[in-house]
């Protein structure tokens, strides 16, 4: 499967635009700079979504590194993940699929069957990558789908044994979707995933954000016959929730040109985990 300095190089070739604008820009959002857009992106009450493609390259450019690494660290210090029997990955809201590459590179000679949802076709470019390379490695079966989970995941025959959710809490109110609303559908998703099974979350760590969590975690625990038992996990930061990894180092060491033209990430950023495994009572 690609590498992650592969899917960047690929990304920044396919990169196109000044320092001033994108080449032929027609997005009235705009700011002029990619990182001035994502600072608008990000913030809390925005309800822009990475509306240019040259965002998505910059995405991965800029944070790829730090969000993979956030996955690794995971799996790295959480046991039972790394001891699964096998490795079937749903992935909601995947982007360019950091988690991917983050597990990658903690079970290289596993064998993952990875299937990741994104609603937005910008990222069409960066799956197409991913998958085509994936085809070339027998350890890896990767797929990605523009389309709407709750209605595709019954057609799938598949059933994980992880789901990830990474980044996606903290962008529903960019979709104007109701939380509540999100992971009562997402019950019918875990209802159907095996004992010992696990739910990631990997998101800021922000109380408007890692709350919400809970709110799944206390709808699960009132269903019948299983029981869901939390672990939480963070970075740096001021917010103290949950327990602390050892080291918010990358897992891949970042060119520099690459580091200067995009103002890449050098390190995880203040981020709230929490695993959920489902367990038979």
């Amino acid at each position: 499967m690609i590498t992650i300095p592969e899917l960047v190089a690929y990304s920044d070739n396919a990169y196109a635009r000044t320092e001033e604008q994108c080449v032929g820009c027609q997005n009235e959002n705009c700011e002029g700079r990619c990182s001035r857009c994502f600072y608008s992106i990000h913030q809390f009450n925005s309800t822009r979504d990475y509306d240019c493609i040259n965002l998505v390259y910059h995405y991965v450019c800029e944070y790829i590194y730090s969000k993979s690494s956030e996955i690794s660290h995971l799996f790295n210090r959480h046991a039972e993940l790394r001891q699964l029997a096998y490795f079937n990955i749903l992935s909601i809201g995947c982007g360019p699929a950091s988690e991917l590459f983050g597990i990658n590179n903690i079970l290289p000679q596993a064998h993952i069957t990875y299937k990741g949802f994104d609603l937005n076709p910008n990222w069409e470019g960066i799956h197409n990558t991913i998958q085509n390379s994936a085809e070339y490695d027998p350890n890896r079966n990767v797929e990605f789908y523009t389309s709407n989970v709750f209605e595709d995941y019954p057609t799938l025959n598949f059933i994980p044994n992880i789901l990830i959710l990474s980044y996606l809490v903290s962008h529903l109110p960019k979709a104007d979707i109701n939380v509540n609303d999100f992971f009562n559908e997402l019950e019918v998703i875990i209802n159907t995933m095996p004992n010992n099974s696990f739910i990631i979350f990997n998101d800021t760590n922000h109380y408007r954000v890692r709350d919400k969590f809970d709110i799944l975690l206390n709808n699960l625990n009132r269903n019948e016959g299983f029981v869901y038992n939390a672990t939480r996990y963070r970075f740096k930061g001021y917010q103290h929730n949950g327990i602390r990894h050892n080291t918010d180092e990358l897992i891949v060491d970042i060119p520099q040109e690459i580091r200067d033209k995009y103002e890449t990430w050098r390190e995880c950023g203040s981020t709230s985990q929490m695993v959920i495994k489902k367990e038979i009572q």
